[in-house]
């Protein structure tokens, strides 16, 4: 399912680069570009894989601004909307670190949301990151995602 096909630039009737495969009951996300969270949410509608709690896998392709811009929102949109697991990111060299200033940028948020009157679970607010090479990155029942280089 395409949720977003949008270039860097501000279209305001397309969002930015993504799309689910969502295979027997379990989504997979690919890119996480502006909207992704809004688009999800539409598609939620029809496709019960992709609601908040049950959206936790995600593959970046590389690490330009129109394919990583939603990563804020989807690390904490999803986890406030009832998300209890960790979130699965993988991407190219440098994701690992851009999902670690992110967290870091909303510690103050996430604090708050875990300790104060709303309880969130801590654990679906964490987000395991994997910087990956060329080959299998990834492989479960449903899916096996092997990453390659590409001139872009």
């Amino acid at each position: 399912m395409i949720l977003g096909t949008g270039t860097p630039a501000p279209t305001p009737d397309r969002m930015g680069a993504s799309l689910a495969i969502v295979v027997n009951g379990t989504a997979y996300l690919v890119g996480a570009g502006v909207g992704v969270v809004r688009r999800r949410a539409a598609a939620s509608h029809t496709v019960a894989s992709l609601s908040p709690g049950r959206l936790r896998f995600v593959f970046i392709t590389d690490l330009h601004s129109d394919h990583t811009i939603g990563l804020p929102d989807l690390i904490t949109t999803p986890w406030i909307a009832g998300r209890a697991q960790p979130l699965e990111l993988y991407g190219p060299p440098g994701i690992s670190a851009m999902s670690k200033h992110l967290r870091e940028a909303y510690k103050e948020d996430n604090a708050i949301r875990i300790n104060g009157l709303e309880r969130e679970s801590e654990n679906g607010s964490h987000v395991n990151s994997y910087d990956v090479k060329p080959g299998v990155i990834y492989r479960d029942s449903n899916v096996k995602v092997t990453a390659f280089a590409v001139k872009h």
